[in-house]
């Protein structure tokens, strides 16, 4: 048989033979990820609050530093995220049916009364995360004595105060300042979290294994700031889901905070997250919207977009965030939305006349300058961890997480009200009556007429001499003004007879007043008892100052701090 009609025989059993094998490794892959996503949901079903299960191999995990019953080797482990240092995930392995999946609870900033309502992460494939909060240990605070305690923003005499903590109440304190003179605090009912002299309550605990924390990290919970990265996406099957991680926040909870990779995320709903050193971090929004932070410029993203931050190789924010974009349905068709703890459905990609509008607003949100952000708010600082032996982690610097705005930025301070303006009594002269004391002349001839021109139009009735009678005169008014256009005719064209004087212009002053009392001096206004205006997004009621102490509170000044034990 010639090459050539050799050639053209192999050519179709090599196409044949491809054909097979990618139909056999779909079957595989399929059953690799079915298989994974049931052991998941299985062994993870009844993940608690601040938890993290091993839902499929292989995963490589490892504690921070002093954790102890840190155990987590095989498929329905459960472990405390606040022991948790790193979490490495192993992507698609074919040969060895591996792909693995992971499952998280995280408080975050949700409030500890609404115990079942918490942030779920799915983590699949290739992925590694660094946790950034060290694991806390906490303990009980009651006032001291009868009076009310005051719970400040920050761990100063003349800071904020958001509460008041009363006998009938406990806190949850989860650090101390290394002076030991300031606790900071979580309230069970509220979820505020603040500052407490330390003299002003009792520890229900062991106050000296509080951890020393500053007003930067202490607003932070487990995992809640965190180092993500994933790996490339290359596989031979189809329909595998990228490797990435799903954030899902829950139903009764508006917005969620998360700092990934040094970018504040305020999220609501649910969001596909993947990382690449070097290169960029994308958030597809597949249900709700985001608000996405990072250099100084936030990005607002709804359902079928996605956005992107361009990455340094030490997962640190290169330049702010893009504009958002329509994604591609492909990347997220495959994502295991039904391991979240809230059904979804994937949002298609957003039209782009709705884009174009998104952007407009985004566009305009950026031109328009930005209030300075407050000196004390929280930022993260990158501190070094041990990692992985087989996990690398950058050694570069990192620099401080950029502030939150939102939930911690600090109240303005009221601004007392201005005393009612009150009008300065000032004289108005009324109508002036006709003269009472002096009778009307009977006798006194009028003055001849020449004195005064005359209107053409108004004549004036020949000059005579005879007296007036004293019945036509005018008659003297008991108490009512004679009206100006009948009893008195205008100055300018009646001259006053010079032998009566007529009486002052302003004999009565009348006071602008609802009573006839007279007033007090102009210059002095009595204080107005109007009350300061708090700020429309203050919640406490309680003044922002330390209470008086007629009103039963206390905060002992520094000096008197009892020192611990």
């Amino acid at each position: 048989m010639p090459s050539r009609f050799r050639l053209f025989f192999w050519i179709p059993l090599a196409l044949l033979f491809v054909t097979v094998q990618t139909g056999l490794a779909s079957t595989v892959c399929e059953q690799v990820i079915e298989t994974a996503l049931f052991a998941s949901e299985t062994a993870c079903s009844g993940l608690g609050r601040n938890q993290a299960c091993y839902g499929n191999h292989l995963l490589e995990a490892e504690p921070q530093a002093g954790f102890r019953d840190f155990n987590f080797d095989d498929i329905g482990d459960v472990i405390d995220i606040t022991g948790l240092e790193s979490l490495r995930l192993s992507a698609m392995d074919l040969d060895a049916g591996l792909w693995g999946v992971a499952l998280m609870r995280l408080q975050a900033n949700i409030p500890h009364q609404l115990v079942t309502r918490n942030v779920t992460l799915v983590l699949f494939g290739d992925v590694q995360i660094q946790n950034e909060v060290s694991a806390p240990h906490l303990a009980a605070v009651r006032p001291r004595t009868l009076a009310n305690v005051n719970i400040r923003r920050y761990p100063q005499r003349d800071g904020y105060v958001i509460g008041t903590l009363d006998q009938t109440q406990i806190a949850l304190a989860d650090g101390r300042l290394e002076d030991n003179s300031w606790f900071h605090v979580q309230l069970l009912e509220s979820g505020r979290k603040g500052w407490v002299a330390a003299n002003t309550v009792d520890v229900i605990g062991t106050a000296s294994e509080l951890n020393v924390v500053d007003i930067q990290s202490a607003e932070f919970g487990p995992m809640q700031a965190l180092y993500l990265e994933t790996g490339d996406n290359a596989t031979n099957c189809e329909g595998v889901p990228e490797n990435g991680v799903l954030i899902q926040t829950p139903d009764g909870v508006a917005t969620v905070d998360l700092w990934v990779n040094e970018v504040k995320i305020r999220l609501g709903s649910t969001a596909f997250v993947q990382a690449n050193a070097g290169d960029k971090m994308t958030i597809k929004m597949i249900e709700g919207s985001s608000q996405v932070e990072a250099l100084g410029v936030d990005q607002f993203s709804v359902a079928g977009t996605q956005l992107e931050v361009p990455m340094s190789q030490s997962l640190q924010p290169a330049a702010p965030p893009s504009l958002p974009q329509a994604y591609d349905a492909s990347s997220v068709q495959s994502i295991p939305v039904e391991v979240l703890e809230r059904p979804i459905e994937v949002a298609p990609p957003l039209p782009q006349d709705q884009v174009d509008s998104l952007n407009r607003v985004n566009l305009a949100d950026m031109e328009t300058p930005a209030p300075p952000s407050p000196t004390n708010t929280p930022t993260m600082v990158r501190t070094s961890t041990p990692a992985p032996t087989n996990t690398p982690v950058p050694t570069a610097t990192r620099t401080p997480l950029p502030p939150p705005t939102a939930t911690r930025t600090p109240l303005p301070t009221p601004t007392p009200v201005p005393p009612t303006a009150t009008r300065t009594p000032s004289p108005v002269p009324t109508s002036t009556p006709a003269p009472t004391s002096t009778p009307a002349p009977s006798n006194t001839p009028l003055p001849p007429p020449t004195s005064t021109p005359v209107p053409s139009n108004t004549p004036l009735p020949p000059p005579t001499n005879t007296p007036v009678p004293p019945d036509t005169a005018v008659p003297p008014p008991s108490n009512t003004p004679v009206p100006p256009d009948t009893a008195v005719p205008p100055p300018s064209n009646t001259p006053v007879p010079t032998n009566t004087p007529l009486p002052p212009a302003t004999s009565t002053v009348v006071p602008l007043s609802v009573t006839n009392t007279p007033p007090g001096p102009p210059d002095v206004l009595p204080p107005t008892e109007t009350a300061l205006a708090q700020s429309p997004q203050e919640v406490p009621t309680a003044a922002p100052t330390a209470l008086p102490a007629d009103a039963g509170v206390t905060d002992a000044a520094p000096s008197d701090a009892t020192p611990m034990a």
